[in-house]
């Protein structure tokens, strides 16, 4: 199962759970809740396995995930590592005049600075060595 199937399958449980605290009896919302945070539970766990996979990067090394050759298109948003190469505004490593392979974080907060969600469609790698 893949990473984003598996936060997905989790999130159905919360709709599943919700629903059913809608509808049980008041007896019942104690066990409703205490699977709610099972898988809470669940998730805080996966996401801590997620971080200890990241890479830490120094600006040097991201420099070289650059988009051409055949790299990845790695982006720096605030300290953290995304990999935009699935992207399709982020072809060959270029977007709008921005190269891959840069902290991109005063240019994201002048664009987008009221869409977060932009971020939800990279793919965090890691983050940015202090």
């Amino acid at each position: 199962m893949t990473k984003k199937n598996i936060l997905q399958k989790k999130f159905e449980d919360f709709d599943i759970l919700k629903g059913l605290l809608s509808v049980y009896p008041n007896d019942y919302r104690g066990t409703v809740i205490d699977k709610m945070e099972e898988v809470t539970d669940e998730i805080i766990n996966y996401l801590d396995d997620v971080k200890r996979d990241f890479q830490e990067f120094t600006l040097a090394e991201v420099a070289k995930y650059n988009g051409k050759d055949g790299m990845p298109s790695y982006v720096v948003i605030s300290g953290t590592v995304y990999d935009a190469s699935d992207v399709s505004v982020w072809n060959n490593g270029m977007h709008f005049g921005l190269s891959a392979g840069a902290d991109l974080t005063k240019n994201f907060e002048n664009c987008h600075s009221n869409e977060a969600k932009i971020l939800g469609k990279l793919r965090p790698v890691g983050t940015l060595k202090e």
